[in-house]
């Protein structure tokens, strides 16, 4: 298309936001003096995102995403304001251009809403937090698991007693198993099971690998969370539950929690989707995304990934990739030494003080951790 400078005023004047979500498959009704429908942005059961026509603007209240006819053109297809400009001057008819060149519309989630797994009954629950409890009581396998992992005992009764962490029996045999929660539309925390790992060789897996099992199957690659994701301010997000652990014992937070701060540890490749979907997650929250150099730290650079979608939803995001080069994930790494707690505290103050515009996250557990 030939540079045209192209009116922004004129064109939010020509535009129907109300025609904008219909044509991106919206369905929209009447509430009061504006429609509302469920969010172009998350999956939800319960409509919160309101239109308001006659002023020309939107408010997403589970997202946090809110603004006017560029703000959702820019969210939805991934524009800057130039493309976003360009684009809606072609559907107001403003300059000359055919329709088809346009992104395809938006699809709306409403039509993709996944069954949520049911709460766990209470004799299975009962049993989830018997095993925690017992754990939490079990030196000799607090300890088993600490020097495994590379972490401090402390660290492990910590997990067991919040029963986050628990040996459950699979295939009559005990197995490391973590807590498997998924958020409901208020964003609270229900149990839906746990995540069993098997070991090489062992009953239920015959390859040389360990693997994991979600138990009951089905309920869904939801993430391992601790602390609470709507009131955190500073949220930092890494591949792996183990990963999860060995953050929170680098940064001695199992000893005293800091306010307003949140670990998610994602589980397989689609995990971060069911994140950005379903938790709600502060629009004035600072993100730090620790990936590995793997196949799946690469998924979260690409297009359309975890790191582009994420950065939609929050104040700012910062990214960091420790092992490259290493061949190790993150608990490798704070399990050899290669990464200790001062340097990675050195290392996000640093990068969260470079253009800061509200207040600034401090990162500092304020426990004290010997690594």
């Amino acid at each position: 298309m030939a540079q045209v400078k192209i009116n922004a005023e004129l064109v939010k004047s020509r535009i129907s936001l109300k025609a904008l979500f219909e044509r991106d498959g919206h369905v929209l009704a009447r509430s009061g003096s504006s429609y509302v429908c469920r969010s172009p942005f998350n999956r939800e059961k319960t409509p919160s995102c309101h239109v308001h026509e006659d002023k020309g603007y939107f408010k997403c209240f589970s997202s946090g995403i809110g603004g006017d006819c560029f703000t959702y053109w820019m969210a939805v297809h991934r524009a800057g304001f130039p493309q976003a400009l360009e684009e809606l001057a072609i559907l107001a008819g403003l300059v000359s251009g055919t329709e088809a060149a346009l992104p395809p519309p938006a699809q709306s989630y409403q039509h993709e809403l996944e069954p949520m797994a049911p709460r766990l009954e209470e004799r299975a629950l009962n049993n989830w937090l018997s095993a925690a409890a017992s754990l939490a009581q079990r030196p000799v396998e607090l300890e088993r698991i600490a020097n495994w992992r590379g972490y401090s005992v402390a660290l492990v009764k910590w997990a067991a007693e919040r029963g986050l962490l628990a040996l459950m029996p699979y295939y009559g045999i005990p197995r490391e198993s973590f807590l498997v929660e998924r958020p409901e539309p208020d964003g609270t925390l229900v149990p839906v099971g746990w995540h069993v790992r098997l070991g090489s060789f062992t009953n239920g897996n015959e390859m040389a690998k360990a693997s994991w099992r979600f138990n009951p199957k089905g309920i869904g690659s939801w993430p391992f969370v601790a602390g609470d994701i709507g009131t955190a301010r500073g949220l930092i997000v890494v591949e792996g539950q183990w990963d999860a652990l060995a953050l929170i014992d680098l940064l001695g937070w199992h000893e005293q929690w800091p306010d307003n701060a949140a670990v998610v540890g994602l589980r397989g490749a689609g995990s971060w989707r069911k994140f950005l979907a379903h938790y709600p997650i502060s629009r004035d929250a600072v993100l730090v995304g620790i990936a590995d150099r793997d196949n799946a730290g690469a998924e979260w650079n690409r297009p359309g990934g975890f790191y582009e979608t994420a950065w939609r939803r929050c104040r700012r995001l910062v990214s960091y990739w420790p092992s490259a080069g290493t061949g190790k994930d993150f608990n490798d790494l704070t399990k050899s030494g290669i990464i200790k707690r001062e340097g990675l505290v050195y290392l996000l103050q640093r990068k969260l003080a470079k253009r800061v515009r509200k207040k600034r996250i401090k990162f500092q557990g304020t426990g004290s951790n010997q690594k």
